[in-house]
């Protein structure tokens, strides 16, 4: 939302929006400037794959760049997840704890991963519904998923609800065992989540094949994370009440000012 002379208008309310649906004017809830930083859950996969390949070094030293870059006024919350989901720092924009956090995370010889159990244990328990932009970053590996049991019913409303919240995935996997894990043979329980998480919140997926390229994949997710911060910092969130009966019907939203310049995005992604 910029001026004629391209400069960002901070000062708009749901009064300067007009939203139609299907040609029908509907009432704007509320309008407010996207301009908190995201809520970052970093979950590291610390089990047996990682072990394995000695990757531990690299995996400290990515996280280690990616809270180096990372702006200084993003949460960023660190857990691990294998065997069991251990928060290892709730929260925080204190970098120096969580880079000694970081210092002290070993792989776990044997353990396997829990995916799917941390993401939902972390939604519910860490994150309310005050958290404008949650985001999770998920450190992987191609070693055995245990997570309990889901539906895919379970699953279905767990991404419709990162959706409608807002939240953003972003995956990066390590193939470690690769071709010699049995689970790759299908692409593994973790590959098909992770790109289907990806894809439904306008995340980045990542492959990786050696634990050198993790400093890399995460540099460029924290380099990301800003951008996306800067340009969407700028923008309205406009929430709006769709009759059952219009659900199916274009939406479009104008400006009562005409010395704005309006652009509708459908989400907070940016071109990958």
């Amino acid at each position: 939302m910029v001026d004629t002379d391209d400069q960002p208008v901070l000062n708009l309310t749901e009064d300067d929006f007009v939203v139609s649906v299907g040609g029908t004017e509907i009432p704007v809830v509320s309008s407010e400037l996207d301009s908190k930083p995201p809520k970052i859950a970093l979950l590291l996969d610390n089990s047996n794959v990682m072990s394995e390949a000695g990757a531990d070094p690299m995996l400290r030293n990515g996280v280690g760049d990616f809270l180096r870059i990372l702006s200084p006024q993003h949460e960023v919350g660190l857990f691990t997840i294998a065997r069991n989901v251990q928060t290892r720092a709730d929260f925080t924009m204190d970098r120096q704890v969580l880079r000694s956090e970081a210092d002290r995370v070993f792989s776990d010889r044997g353990a396997g991963l829990r995916m799917m159990d941390a993401l939902f244990d972390i939604w519910d328990e860490r994150y309310t519904a005050e958290d404008t932009w949650p985001v999770f970053v998920l450190v992987l590996t191609d070693g055995s998923e245990l997570s309990d049991f889901i539906s895919d019913d379970q699953y279905n409303r767990f991404v419709n609800d990162l959706i409608q919240r807002g939240a953003n995935v972003h995956v990066v996997l390590f193939s470690g065992q690769g071709a010699l894990n049995p689970l790759n043979m299908l692409g593994g329980t973790q590959k098909q989540y992770g790109m289907s998480l990806t894809e439904n919140t306008g995340g980045f997926y990542r492959t990786i094949n050696t634990p050198t390229g993790l400093p890399v994949v995460l540099t460029e997710f924290a380099n990301y994370l800003n951008q996306q911060f800067e340009e969407v910092s700028t923008r309205y969130r406009i929430l709006i009440e769709v009759p059952e009966e219009l659900s199916r019907q274009g939406i479009s939203v104008e400006v009562k000012r005409e010395d704005i310049n309006l652009q509708i995005f459908p989400s907070r992604s940016l071109p990958q």
